[in-house]
């Protein structure tokens, strides 16, 4: 259901941005070149889904919420380092020893990050877990928000266009 969910939340987010008075923060998309750029950096490969996400939208959202991405080619001092996934993962590796089969895609704001594990098989998507750096470890049971990265979109979208979740 994963690519569906997505396509859902794309499809939300384009009926949407027509409207008046629809806050986005998208910040565009991104370049397949920037993306391999930041896999390696990071030393990880993006699922499907969310790879979908930073070619088409970046990073960003709608209205109060905003997912992580790639933003620009400097990962280390971004001009949007409150969304850029690559400057925040790097960020948190190194002041929480953030495991690096997280990737952190939304911050709560009570200190607790939404991430994708990426202790999958690369023909699986991973699932979006909730981390908190300083008393969370990748050994432990980390809660499991959703299911994937499309269904996660999917189901922020609708949060912030206020739609009955299915």
């Amino acid at each position: 259901m994963s690519m569906q969910d997505y396509e859902t939340a794309r499809a939300l987010v384009t009926e949407a941005l027509k409207k008046p008075g629809i806050i986005s923060t998208f910040v565009g998309p991104r370049p397949l070149t920037l993306i391999h750029q930041a896999q390696d950096r990071l030393s990880v490969k993006f699922p499907e889904t969310y790879r979908r996400f930073l070619l088409e939208y970046g990073a960003g959202g709608i209205g109060p919420f905003e997912i992580f991405g790639v933003v620009q080619d400097d990962f280390e001092n971004p001009d949007y380092h409150h969304i850029d996934v690559i400057w925040l993962t790097l960020k948190e590796r190194q002041e929480w020893n953030l495991p690096k089969i997280l990737l952190p895609v939304f911050d709560l704001g009570d200190g607790e990050l939404f991430c994708l594990d990426l202790r999958v098989d690369e023909a699986k998507e991973a699932k979006v877990v909730g981390f908190t750096p300083g008393y969370s470890s990748a050994e432990q049971s980390l809660e499991i928000i959703a299911e994937d990265f499309g269904k996660f979109f999917l189901d922020q979208i609708q949060l912030a266009l206020r739609i009955k979740r299915t």
